[in-house]
């Protein structure tokens, strides 16, 4: 087992060395191995200067930008460009981060989904066995089985028929891909309630 996590190390420092030693424009999204499978937390892309480092390193947990670090963020002393090219860095840390983070997230999700149907199976297997001879409890010497009436019964609505119009929930949300529609094709007169508003965002490359 040391020995994979080893050779999963190595080739980790390998995918690393090769995308800090590229020239040009890094791409934002690349995949490492996960992190369960390595150990350790992902080094460092860039190395930041202090100014920045110190600044963003008050981030909060959950990822909230403070008055007070924002405050901290336009008192550095330093030129705006520097400013920018630090902050980009941090960024692109961030996102390689959460790719990895996003890796591990889908591997747990995964084992959990297959624990629990694993769980849920067996667990029906015993009922269907239990049924199936007429039992209704048994014992073991560490765990005790009964099969009891639910609390609240199922409702299942036959095949092809329609919810009685008395237990239908209605839903009514605007259509936004339908708006779009009528705006791209010059119908910007709205009703009072609807307002367009045109936003931008930051493009980096």
């Amino acid at each position: 087992m040391l020995t994979v996590a080893r050779k999963a190390v190595t080739r980790r420092e390998r995918q690393f060395e090769d995308l800090t030693s590229h020239k040009g424009n890094i791409p934002w999204k690349v995949r490492f191995l996960p992190l369960y499978l390595i150990g350790t937390t992902m080094p460092a892309l860039y190395q930041l200067s202090d100014a920045i480092q110190s600044a963003l390193s008050e981030c909060s947990e959950d990822g909230e930008i403070t008055p007070d670090l924002e405050a901290r963020l336009n008192a550095l002393q330093i030129a705006f460009e520097d400013k920018v090219h630090g902050i980009c860095q941090f960024m692109r840390q961030c996102e390689l981060d959460a790719t990895v983070v996003s890796i591990e997230v889908e591997r747990l999700t995964k084992l959990k989904q297959s624990l629990t149907g694993k769980f849920e199976w067996l667990k029906g297997y015993l009922q269907r066995s239990m049924q199936a001879l007429g039992m209704t409890a048994v014992d073991t010497p560490l765990f005790h089985l009964r099969i009891q009436r639910n609390s609240r019964p199922s409702f299942v609505l036959a095949a092809g028929a329609e919810v009685p119009e008395q237990f239908r929930r209605v839903e009514v949300s605007m259509d936004g891909n339908a708006v779009y529609a009528a705006w791209k094709e010059g119908k910007d007169v709205f009703p009072p309630e609807i307002t367009v508003k045109q936003g931008s965002h930051l493009r980096i490359r």
